[in-house]
């Protein structure tokens, strides 16, 4: 269905009623594929629903209550689409309850059966899609959530379950993203799941657990779409808090956890209010579930974890209900706060609003609310922070009750429980409250002997104190020791050391000695050096050893104890047992002396500190002197003894970190100089002041010990790798702290500011200001400030580097940011220019020239090196004064001079001084030695050879490109001629590109005077040239030529050029000179450069508008007399070009030698051409063509244009191929975009009909080239020529005689001068030409991909086409009429062509334009235009058979071509006399017509004219024998598809309709054979099938006339199948569609309808004797039967008969007899192989009773044997399940048996031959039992009853005894021996056949031997104790009269011993 806006409407108004009753192929199924379900029957269904409710109800018991209702045996039979709406609810809560019941259990296969029923029967995928898809929702992660969300119909019903689309195509499960990302965007849906959760544990009520999967969905999905959603917003609490306050109310423990983790997730989105968090708290503390006590106590502090403690409350009733529940509670909340889990905020809102609950109590008689707190303060422990707070609440709340006894009691508890934070909060409360407020609300605590010591320890005589100390250390176990901790550690820092001592004392956890206590402990020992401090020390080492990790602090222990080795001998010698390695390093060498120990050991660096560690015991220790010096000591031995990446950041941590910190102000003199044997003296200055001896020690290890590589030059001394420039950089940086160490009254460095060209400080500096790297810059620049201030004013009288210093001083920041600042700041300060000296301080302006001096003499030293002078050339890059350069001059001679190919300093150096050279100085090249410089540099310019950025290239190259253009402009005349010389010198005699391209990027810079050039062209000019050819190659090599040649090279192109007109008539002269010679080809180029630089010249006139002196210089004619004369294509383009730009300022010179233009186009150039040469004749064209064909008013001249195209179209072929469609296009692109080209091709196809007319390859040539042309244009130009082609036939005369008659208007084709073959010729080739180009490829692509409103604008040239077109066909088609017998071929073929064109315009058009043409034409006089419009409109009807291209046409316009259809189609009547050809097949094609319109119309809102239409054609079927044939067959189609089409509309024509249509068949039936052409029959075999399949339901009054002839005729198609005259694809087409019929009866029409037509149908065909046909009747009766259906009395009834027919027919030959029972058994099995065993039954023992019980009551024998065949065939098909039924005919067929043999002298009630056949059929039957028989069938009554009977068949010689024999009775008697199961029979069986081989008959003894035989062979090794009864009877048969039987004996003997691998005739 369409997705329409009406359809998704009727689709929300649809109910599952509507189509519930409807059949279809395909049936909703959870179990099986739809098409599976669909043919399985609603008893197999309920039974599989059945079974899994029986499982379900020993699941559960609840499931019992619906053994009444949904799965009762009535309920197979309930249809709730008719019941009413009362109990379609009830039934709705049913099966909603149903559905939650089975949800935990949804993946059991009892559900899925259970739930399989419901689908079936209730339609509950219909009626209760929400309820069964929640059902199975928790699963949706399953395959079988996948499959039955494909169950639903979710495209067209279900909007809600929409966005489970794309899971139901693809079958795949739902994912939890995709589920959670849902909940978020729709809310409802969230709701849904919550509302379906609190449902689901409503109907479990007390077995809610088993709803586990439900609830972990819901919990899951809900705590999903929370943390999707961005914010939780009022609405989604709306939906969820319901469900979650119903959790927390049930008894539910899963529900009830799935609460907790909902709400604890929402809190991480959300804030709950007061109100609502009050209602939470009391339903959450309701609770009492055991295994949720942790989680509700982790909710409650979750809850309160986000909150201000002054922000929030505890409910009071659930503070009653937690106490309550005391006994859990309390110890849950203990373990809970053990697990260091963050609750101080629950806490204490509990303990506050309970201890505010008890408060209110006025009485205070809640002792259960006070036990509660006491013991919720007890046992729940809290950390020091909730501690005070708790501690501030209590006293805060029992201020007003401190006279309680319960109150105190609470305070006392508290001090005894937090001792610590009881005396942080008395601190803080003493400091707050008065004294007595405070003695009051303590005054209930107690003193303890805690008190007193703590006052002791605090006395201010040391004796108390350490006597205190003592009474600790005899009585630790009297105290506690967190409330002496902080006492006791307080001793160590007591001023007594005898004090200190005593605590030493102690014992350990007593002492509380930390790391900072000792380190406090040695630096008071060092500072203090009196005896009790030593002694002191001693027991502070002592504890050290015993107490301390050496090896934990090991550079930390260093640095305390070094100082102490220069102390008295006692403590040294305890010191040096410290497991030390730097002291062990000591005590190895002490023998040296202390002093030479300790220098010794800074040399070793294995025992020295890290640098790293070192830096940390900085960080650790105070910065004492004693410290500082130590580090000191041990820094400058490391910097000894490490490599460059540590020395850097000693250096780094040196200067960084202590100079500026501890030594900014330390001044050094050569009295600091260090004494390594005066560490001792060192060490005593600690004590007072900082030794500077050590400073000086440091920077003496880092000047001696810094070193550079080997490999480091004077050349490259400041390019050093990165480790040397990092270290050097340090260096720089913090070589102001070096210098500040320095006393100002010693010695400076002034000399470093000297202006002496050997100093090179400050070049150094500069160089390195110009760094790259930022870190270098920004430590110089601190250099530089050092250098300036240190300094000061010692050169104030003097010139040096001072002021400099202090003006880049200025720019500091911007020089570290920006290296290129620099270079400014020079220029600013040395820049003798006097607006830049203006800007200077008139005290520095007369250093500046000093200092510039200096610089340029460093540079220029011969002495500095290259890479210096190069570097500081590069500081002073922006100074470039004369002076400078002159200056530079000599070293850039220096250079060029040595080196023909200098360095990369060299060659820079050059390259700087000729950038220099661009200087505005006017009188720079007028300076002699700057003269000779550039001289020098030109002159050998080749020789010598500069690098620059990484290229190595010619002196002359790099001048050339860094000349300035405005230097050169500058210059005086003769100054530009003398360079320009050396210029052309310099282009003419190298080879060199880059010297070249220097030459030509610098002609391209300047601005040239041509005057200046004139000489030089005077030069080429008068130079000699010769005629001869070796001559004029010698001119071309002359020098005066090349300069020539070169310079026009060079100009050629030149844009910066003036005074051209001086130079033009010298280039004609020369090209002139060019086309004399007599061997053009040396002198090609030189006409070409020529001809270039005249363009060049006149476009540069033509732009300064100096056109009119422009006449008198050109010379057109020497321009066309070098197209001609020269061969070569480049000359041609260069001349073609200039002549199109001459065609705009001198057109009469052009248009004078145009012809000449053209034809020298038409015979050379067009052959040779490229694009740039069609480029200049396109411009040609666009400038000489409107010349051409304007008149005097200056419009287009038809008759001109007509002119010039003759010309083109009579040489298209002369144009060569690549270049003759562009040159057209923009020949036609000129003429008005194309307006004119029909002219081209109406004159085109007239000079090749005329030229051509016996060449059919050059017509061909032509038609192409003009089709190609036409595709290039625009489409609408192309329809239009179509149009103007189409027009100009019908202009013309179908013959020249014609011309007398009439005249004909027709301008272009000149009649005069054709002949009557030439004029068909044309007009073959004009339709040709139309046909070809519309079916073209191109053509096609092109009307594609037009857009609609572009195609609209087609309309009229359509329509003219087909106008003219179908004009054109009705004159061809009256003139060939006329002519009779003459020439009907030509005007066959030119029909055929205008016809073609017509169909092909139609292919093209737009269906509203279509129909707007095609409509007027059906009411045309001329049948042959009537129905070449409806053959057109059939066309594209069916090409709209594809769903693609549906709607296309407006049904609305197509119903308005009914009347004028119907006009046409009603006419048969009219004119049933007229016996025409054209009217038949205009009838026929506009029936055709009508069935196409009603086949694309379909059923639309136009049926009442559809119902019109049938009527009417109805009406011509009652005189359809008048009618003709082919007429017939497509009215018979056409009401055909009216009826499909109308529906249920044509229902009240079928009375009148369908017996008129089946009377047609008739006429068939008395044939005896089918023609060939007999298409009538198969479109009535085709209608018959459409009605059937749009109409099946109501064609029951005709069912049993069209079963007769559908089967009729079937039969007799394939009577005739195999005879030749039968079309094998017509036939094949016919039996096909018979048979689809058939199939659609058997399929469409209920049993209740069919059975009954099939019964009067089959009686129809037996009375008409059509026994052929009773086959596919019976086919269509087995194939509507159900799978698994049941046989209904109607079918039984309707087999009865037919099995009776042999009882009836007594007409009838056997062979049809049989025929009949052969078809009526194939049906009957087939239809009992459908049907299941319990169904079967019932008809088997009907049968039974038919054939053996009712025809012995009516006598009718015949019908036993019809009884026996239908056993025989049943038993074939069922096989081993027949062996279940067969007990009941086993006494029956033994009675029969013996009642049929030929030994019982009974007289037989039937003849022989029936005799036969019944028991033939028995034994068959038996044969089949005995054959399957799986479940021992054969009892001993059963063979008792059946061997005799069996045995003695061997007897019956009735029939062909010998063939029985052997097909029938031998293979039943020897499978009825096999079936014995019973072993103990075999041996009478055995003798019972022996017996017969004593019988007379020697046919018969044959007979019995070969069943011993065949006995014997099923037997195997069984048979041997058979044997010796056996042997006698073999001799007996041995000696047989008879020689076949003796023969055969032997042979049986043979086979026996064969079978029992034993010899037997031993025996013998």
């Amino acid at each position: 269905m369409a997705n329409t806006s009406l359809a998704q409407q009727l689709r929300k108004l649809a109910t599952p009623q509507t189509n519930l009753l409807v059949q279809k192929k395909k049936r909703a199924s959870f179990l099986f594929d739809p098409s599976e379900a669909a043919s399985i029957d609603r008893i197999t269904f309920y039974e599989i629903g059945l079974s899994g409710f029986n499982e379900l109800r020993e699941i559960n018991e609840a499931f019992e209550e619906f053994r009444e209702s949904l799965f009762d045996e009535t309920s197979k039979n309930f249809e709730r689409s008719i019941e009413t709406a009362d109990v379609n609810k009830n039934l709705n809560r049913t099966i909603k309850k149903f559905l939650y019941l089975a949800s935990p259990y949804f993946l059991l296969k009892p559900t899925q059966k259970a739930l399989e029923w419901l689908i079936v029967r209730f339609h509950i995928h219909e009626y209760n899609t929400d309820e069964l898809i929640c059902a199975a929702l928790p699963y949706h992660g399953t395959r079988l959530f996948a499959r039955l969300i494909q169950v639903f119909d979710l495209k067209n019903f279900h909007q809600k379950w929409q966005w489970l689309l794309p899971l139901q195509k693809k079958g795949v499960p739902l994912s939890k993203i995709a589920l959670f990302n849902h909940c978020a965007s729709d809310v409802t849906f969230l709701k849904m799941i919550c509302q379906i959760t609190v449902d689901a544990v409503k109907i479990f009520e007390f077995n809610a657990s088993k709803l586990t999967t439900l609830f972990g969905f819901y919990s899951t999905t809900v705590i999903g779409t929370i943390q999707i959603l961005p914010k939780i917003t009022e609405l989604h609490l709306t939906h969820i808090l319901p469900s979650i306050l119903y959790g927390l109310s049930t008894n539910c423990v899963d529900y009830c956890a799935s609460s907790f983790l909902i709400i604890a997730t929402m809190l991480t989105k959300t804030s709950f209010q007061k109100n609502l968090l009050k209602k939470l708290v009391e339903d959450i503390t309701q609770i009492n579930h055991v295994s949720l006590q942790t989680s509700l106590i982790l909710l409650l502090n979750i809850l309160y974890q986000f909150e201000e403690l002054k922000n929030v409350s505890f409910p009071i009733n659930a503070i009653k209900n937690l106490m309550k529940n005391a006994d859990w509670f309390i110890p849950a909340l203990k373990n809970f706060m053990f697990s260091k889990t963050y609750s101080n905020t629950f806490y204490l809102v509990l303990v506050r609003d309970a201890l505010s609950l008890l408060y209110k109590d006025k009485n205070n008689n809640n002792s259960l609310l006070l036990n509660f707190i006491q013991n919720l303060l007890h046992t729940c422990r809290v950390d020091e922070e909730c501690a005070e707070k708790l501690i501030k609440i209590i006293i805060d709340k029992s201020k007003k009750y401190c006279d309680k006894e319960w109150a105190c009691k609470l305070v006392q508890n508290l001090e005894n429980q937090y001792p610590s934070a009881w005396d942080n909060v008395m601190s803080m409360l003493f400091k707050e409250q008065p004294s007595d407020s405070l003695s009051r609300i303590l005054g209930f605590t107690s003193v303890t002997t805690q008190i007193q010591i703590f006052e002791k320890l605090h006395h201010s005589n040391a004796v108390i104190r350490i006597e205190a100390i003592k009474y600790i250390a005899d009585n630790p176990e009297t105290f506690k020791i967190s409330y002496l901790e902080n006492s006791l550690k307080a001793r160590w820092n007591d001023e007594d050391p005898e004090v200190i001592k005593t605590m030493f004392l102690l014992p350990e956890n007593l002492r509380f000695c930390s790391w900072e206590i000792y380190e406090n402990l040695l630096l008071r020992c060092w500072m203090d050096p009196k005896a009790d401090w030593n002694s002191l020390l001693l027991k502070i080492i002592e504890s050290l050893k015993s107490n301390v990790n050496w090896n934990s602090n090991t550079s930390k222990f260093t640095v305390l104890l070094l100082p102490f080795l220069t102390s008295c001998a006692p403590v040294k010698k305890s010191i040096l047992d410290v497991n030390l390695p730097f002291i062990k390093a000591i005590k190895s060498k002490i023998k040296s002396g202390t002093n030479a120990a300790i220098n010794a050991v800074l040399k070793n660096e294995s025992v020295l500190p890290t640098i790293e560690e070192l830096i940390k015991v900085y960080t650790e220790l105070p910065k004492e002197n004693v410290h500082l010096f130590t580090l000191l000591l041990l820094l400058s031995g490391l910097y000894e003894v490490n490599k460059h990446e540590n020395k850097t950041k000693i250096l780094s941590f040196v200067f960084e970190r202590m100079f500026p910190v501890h030594f900014k102000n330390f001044k050094l003199k050569h009295s600091t100089i260090w004494n390594e044997n005066s560490l001792e003296e060192y060490y005593k200055q600690t004590i007072s002041k900082f030794p500077k001896a050590i400073i000086f020690k440091f920077l003496e290890s880092v000047i001696e010990n810094t070193s550079f590589p080997a490999e480091f030059s004077f050349d490259g001394w400041w390019d050093f790798s990165n480790e040397y420039l990092n270290l050097i950089s340090i260096l720089y940086k913090y070589l102001d702290e070096c210098v500040q160490l320095i006393d100002e009254n010693e010695e400076s460095y002034a000399w470093t500011l000297s202006l002496k060209s050997e100093n090179v400080v400050i070049p150094c500096i500069l160089i390195h200001l110009y760094s790259e790297n930022l870190n270098l810059r920004t430590v110089v620049m601190e250099t530089v400030e050092i250098l300036s201030a240190s300094i000061g004013s010692a050169f104030s009288d003097e010139i040096t580097y001072a002021e400099f210093l202090k003006f880049l001083l200025h720019f500091t920041q911007e020089i570290i940011l920006d290296r290129e600042q620099l270079q400014s700041k020079i220029y600013m300060f040395l820049s003798q220019d006097p607006d830049i000296q203006s800007l200077l301080p008139t005290s520095v302006r007369f250093f500046t020239k000093t200092i510039q001096d200096a610089v340029l003499d460093c540079i220029v030293n011969e002495h500095t090196p290259l890479s210096v002078s190069a570097s500081l050339l590069l500081t002073i890059e922006y100074l470039k004064d004369l002076v400078v350069i002159q200056k530079l001059i000599p070293l850039g001679l220096r250079i060029l001079s040595k080196h023909d190919c200098p360095n990369e300093d060299g060659s820079f150096i050059v390259c700087s001084i000729i950038d220099k050279l661009n200087s505005n100085e006017k009188d720079l090249f007028e300076q002699e030695d700057i003269f000779k410089f550039i001289d020098y540099c030109l002159t050998n310019s080749f020789r010598i050879k500069v690098h620059i950025e990484n290229n190595v290239l010619c002196l002359g190259t790099i001048l050339l490109q860094k000349f300035a253009v405005d230097i050169f402009n500058a210059l005086k005349s003769d100054m530009q001629k003398y360079l320009l010389k050396f210029v052309l010198k310099i282009y003419c005699g190298n080879e060199h590109n880059d010297l070249i391209s220097a030459v030509n990027s610098f002609i391209r810079r300047i601005t040239l005077n041509c005057e200046l050039i004139v000489s030089f062209l005077e030069d080429m000019k008068n130079s000699n040239i010769k005629k001869s050819k070796q001559e004029s190659m010698d001119t071309a090599n002359k020098s005066e030529w090349l300069e020539g040649i070169a310079l026009l090279e060079l100009i050629q192109n030149k844009k910066k050029i003036y005074n051209c007109n001086s130079v033009i008539p010298l280039l004609f002269e020369i090209l002139q000179k060019c086309c004399e010679v007599d061997d053009h080809i040396p002198m090609e180029y030189s006409k070409q450069i020529c001809l270039s630089c005249i363009l060049n010249c006149s476009q540069k006139l033509t732009s300064e508008k100096k056109n009119s002196k422009m006449e008198k210089l050109f010379n057109v004619e020497l321009i066309v007399n070098c197209i001609r004369m020269s061969p070569n294509p480049q000359t041609h383009h260069h001349a073609l070009m200039l002549l199109a730009h001459c065609a705009t300022f001198v057109p009469n010179q052009v248009l004078h030698n145009v012809m000449a233009i053209f034809t020298f186009m038409g015979s050379t150039i067009l052959r040779q051409d490229d694009s740039f040469s069609f480029q200049i004749i396109s411009n040609i064209l666009e400038t000489i063509i409107p010349l051409l064909v304007k008149d005097d008013k200056s419009e287009f001249s038809y008759s001109s244009i007509c002119s010039v195209l003759h010309v083109f179209a009579t040489s298209i072929l002369d144009i060569p191929d690549h270049r003759r469609i562009p040159l057209l296009l923009k020949l036609m692109t000129i003429l008005c975009n194309g307006k004119y080209v029909h002219v081209l091709l109406i004159l085109a196809m007239e000079y090749c009909a005329k030229s051509t007319l016996n060449n059919k390859i050059i017509s061909t040539k032509y038609m192409e080239i003009l089709q190609e042309l036409l595709s290039l244009l625009p489409i609408k130009i192309s329809l239009s020529c179509f149009k103007k082609l189409l027009v100009c036939a019908n202009n013309l005369p179908h013959n020249l005689d014609d011309q007398k008659n009439r005249k004909f208007n027709n301008e272009l084709f000149n009649l005069k001068k054709c002949t009557n073959k030439e004029l068909c010729h044309f007009k073959y080739l004009l339709l040709n030409f139309i046909s070809t180009t519309l079916s073209g490829n191109n053509f096609i692509h092109r009307i594609a991909n037009v857009n609609l409103i572009e195609l609209k604008s087609f309309e009229d040239d359509f329509r003219g086409i087909i106008e003219q077109t179908l004009l054109f066909v009705k004159s061809v088609t009256d003139y060939s009429v006329s002519l009779k017998n003459t020439n009907t071929k030509y005007w066959k073929v030119m029909i055929s062509q205008a016809l073609e064109i017509l169909n092909k315009t139609n292919a093209t058009l737009t269906c509203e334009t279509f129909l707007i043409v095609i409509k007027d034409l059906f009411n045309h006089e001329c049948f042959t235009v009537q129905r070449k419009s409806m053959e057109l409109l059939n066309w594209r009807l069916q090409l709209t058979k594809d769903e693609a291209l549906k709607d296309e046409f407006s049904k609305k316009d197509l119903i308005l071509l009914l009347p004028n259809l119907m006009k046409i189609a009603l006419s048969i009547f009219d004119t049933l006399d007229q016996d025409s050809f054209d009217l038949k097949l205009n009838q026929q094609t506009a029936l055709i017509s009508i069935k196409l319109i009603t086949k694309y119309c379909g059923s639309s809102d136009h049926s009442k004219k559809f119902k019109t239409v049938l009527s009417q054609l109805s009406k011509l079927l009652k005189n359809s024998e008048k009618i003709n044939d082919q007429v017939l067959a497509c009215l018979v189609l056409c009401v055909a598809e009216l009826t499909s089409s109308l529906k249920v509309h044509a229902i009240e024509f079928l009375p009148k309709l369908l017996p008129n249509f089946l009377s047609l068949f008739e006429r068939y039936h008395q044939r005896k054979e089918i023609t060939q052409n007999d298409v009538i029959l198969l479109s009535m075999i085709t209608a018959l099938q459409k009605i059937i399949e749009t109409l099946p339901n109501f064609l029951s009054p005709y069912l049993e006339s069209i079963l007769y002839e559908i089967t009729c005729l079937t039969a007799q198609m394939l009577k005739y199948e195999n005879k030749d005259k039968i079309d094998d694809t017509k036939h094949s087409t016919i039996i096909h569609k018979l048979k689809s019929i058939r199939q659609k009866i058997a399929l469409e029409l209920p049993g209740r309808v069919l059975l009954p037509a099939v019964s009067a149908s089959f009686a129809t065909l037996c009375e008409n004797r059509k026994f052929d046909a009773i086959k596919f009747l019976l086919d269509i009766l087995t194939d509507s039967f159900p799978k698994g259906g049941q046989f209904s009395n109607e079918l039984t009834a309707l087999f009865f008969i037919a099995l009776d027919f042999r009882c009836t027919a007594a007409t009838c030959t056997n062979e049809e007899i049989s025929l009949v029972e052969k078809y009526v058994l194939d049906a009957l099995c087939n239809i009992i192989l459908k049907c299941s065993e319990t169904t079967f039954r019932p008809f088997y023992h009907k049968l039974y009773d038919w054939g053996i019980i009712a025809s012995k009551r009516e006598s009718k024998n015949d019908r036993i044997l019809t009884y026996y065949k239908a056993l025989c065939s049943i038993s074939e098909n069922l096989k081993s399940i027949f062996v279940l039924f067969a007990s009941n005919i086993i006494r029956n067929a033994a009675e029969l048996l013996d009642k049929h043999n030929i030994s019982n002298k009974k007289i037989h009630e039937i003849s022989e031959d029936k005799s036969v056949l019944l028991i033939d059929a028995i034994l068959k039957t038996l044969h089949n039992v005995f054959k399957y028989d799986t479940v021992k069938f054969l009892t001993k009554d059963r063979f008792n009853t059946l061997v005799e009977p069996l045995v003695n068949q061997i007897e019956n010689t009735i029939g062909d005894y010998k063939e029985r024999c052997t097909e029938i009775i031998i293979p039943c008697i020897s499978r009825f021996a096999a079936a014995t199961t019973d072993d103990s029979l075999w041996k009478q069986f055995n003798y019972l056949i022996l017996l017969k081989t004593r019988h007379s008959v020697p046919e018969i003894r044959l007979a019995a031997l070969e069943t011993v035989c065949s006995f014997a062979t099923h037997l195997g090794d069984n048979f041997l104790p058979f044997l010796p009864e056996t042997v006698p009877f073999l001799a007996e048969l041995l000696e047989d009269e008879n020689e076949i039987v003796e023969k055969e004996t032997h042979n049986a003997i043979q086979r026996l011993e064969q079978i029992l691998e034993e010899p037997i005739k031993k025996y013998f």
